[in-house]
């Protein structure tokens, strides 16, 4: 298993928060291997987390009804933001 930094685990928060906030069924367990792995303080993952979670309030919830446009780009939206962070 590899490092996990500031940029991985703010997105691998990024993508569940917005699956919890839009009630999606959670299938991935990527902030746990994130907080098993990173060599980031308490503090640090607790940071980056509430970043999180604020950045998924602004993304609007999927929109089911339009099969063409109604799912927002999260994994994208996501990962730019996460480019903030040290890699």
């Amino acid at each position: 298993m590899g490092s996990v930094s500031q940029r991985d685990f703010f997105l691998y928060s990024c993508m569940r928060e917005y699956m919890k906030a839009n009630s999606i069924q959670l299938f991935d367990g990527s902030v746990s291997y994130g907080v098993e792995y990173a060599n980031l303080s308490a503090e640090e993952l607790s940071s980056l987390h509430k970043a999180a979670v604020v950045f998924t309030q602004g993304i609007r919830a999927p929109d089911y009804s339009d099969r063409e446009h109604g799912l927002p780009a999260v994994f994208v939206l996501c990962q730019e933001e996460s480019e903030k962070y040290p890699n």
